[in-house]
Order: structure tokens, then sequence, then C-alpha cells
């Protein structure tokens, strides 16, 4: 009886419409949330993903220091021994001894040959710095630069 009221009073094709109207406006500041939320957290995914690449920046950069740290507090110690082992007066009378007990040859023409003149530290500042091939090796430039290279090598006698 009451779908014949509602079919005769045409109400029961009017309702649904009105409801749909009413839930639409009822969800507009829902579906405005939800768009405004969606956005925010496309701007947080980015976020994230540039700190994730700093993060592992950061990582790779700490990676390298480390060793570098620790090699300088195991050099530490060397460094501050530095200002005995360079004394200048010793130093000097080191050379000077050696000059002095220098051999003078005649042949094949008129030398001194001086020996020992460095003195006994030389030899753990020599090793410290590195052989001469071992600074061209550090020192060589990249491989796309050979003309600069070759110009290194003739300068260091290593043609």
């Amino acid at each position: 009886m009451r779908s014949n009221v509602l079919t005769r009073s045409r109400l029961a094709t009017g309702l649904p419409g009105a409801w749909r109207h009413q839930a639409n406006e009822a969800l507009k500041p829902l579906r405005k949330e939800v768009r405004r939320l969606t956005a925010e957290l496309e701007t947080q995914r980015g976020t994230l993903q540039d700190t994730a690449v700093r993060a592992a920046q950061g990582d790779r950069s700490a990676a390298q220091i480390r060793p570098i740290i620790k090699l300088n507090e195991q050099q530490r110690e060397h460094v501050a021994r530095l200002p005995v082992l360079l004394d200048e007066q010793h130093i000097q009378a080191i050379v000077t001894r050696a000059i002095h007990a220098a051999e003078l040859r005649w042949d094949p023409f008129e030398h001194l040959v001086i020996d020992q003149i460095f003195p006994p530290m030389s030899a753990r500042i020599s090793n410290a710095i590195g052989t001469s091939s071992t600074w061209h090796q550090r020192t060589r430039p990249p491989a796309h630069s050979s003309a600069v290279y070759h110009a290194t090598a003739v300068r260091c006698g290593r043609t």
C-alpha cells in the first residue's frame, strides 16, 4: 500500500534524486579533503625520497671520512715528533759532517761523493711521502688528458 501511494504521488521517483543531491552536498567537503590529503601525501613522498638520497650521500661521505680520521689519529704522534726531527741545528751538523767527509773523485771529471748527506730521519719522511713512482701513481691525470700526462712524464724523466 505504501508503494502504491509513493508511486502515485511520484514521490518515489523524486526521493532518490533528492537523496543523491543531499549526499553529494554532504560529500563535497570530504572529497575536497581527500584531494588535499592526496596532494600533501605526494609532497611528503617527494620529500622522503630527497631525504633518502641525502642520507645515502651522508653514509657514503661518512664511509670515506672514517679511514681518513683513523689515519690522522695514527699519524698524530709522528707529526708531534716533527719539531724534534726537523731541528735545523741538528740537520745542519749532520750535513756539514757529511760534506767535510766527502771524497773528491777525478774520474771521469772532478766531483764529490757525499755519503749519508741526509739525516737518519729523512728515510722516515721519505717513506711517509712515498717513492717517486708512488707519487706519480697518485697524481696521474685522468686517461682523457694523455697530453698532460706525457708532459708530466717528460718533466719527471718517465718517457
